[in-house]
């Protein structure tokens, strides 16, 4: 439970690097606004040093699956699983992301703590506010 802040944390550098991407098809300009947007979060949201750290090794570790597994969400219940496995890991169980079924994880041996749909659900709408509204800041800025 002592990483639960970083994992919510690099929820929001998740949608900066998901809005980032659908606003610059050049990979350059994408990188250099998700580089320095997530030193703009950081201290605006005025984390902590040592969640800071925790934060950097969060999205380290999982940035790369998280933004494959969101995207290759291809309807409601694929979202479904990808935030109930976001929410698993802010409650302290650490699923990887992936496509996998839920069917396969099982099987795995994995426990899903995210069981509470409604939290689920709060913490999409969170996530695709916070996209949106990332998006629409980038798109005014890239037409400026």
């Amino acid at each position: 439970m002592g990483d639960a802040l970083a994992v919510w944390y690099s929820l929001g550098n998740l949608a900066v690097v998901i809005a980032a991407w659908q606003t610059f098809p050049d990979s350059t300009q994408a990188l250099r606004t998700i580089d320095s947007t997530r030193l703009a979060l950081v201290a605006r949201w005025n984390v902590s040093s040592d969640v800071l750290g925790k934060l950097r090794a969060t999205v380290a570790d999982t940035e790369a699956a998280a933004a494959f597994s969101f995207t290759g969400c291809k309807n409601g219940i694929d979202l479904q699983w990808f935030f109930n496995r976001y929410v698993s890991r802010i409650l302290g169980a650490p699923i990887e992301f992936s496509n996998r079924s839920t069917l396969e994880d099982q099987l795995m041996g994995l426990r899903y703590r995210g069981k509470d749909a409604t939290l689920v659900l709060r913490v999409c709408r969170t996530f695709v506010k916070a996209c949106t509204e990332t998006k629409h800041v980038l798109d005014k800025a890239h037409t400026n």
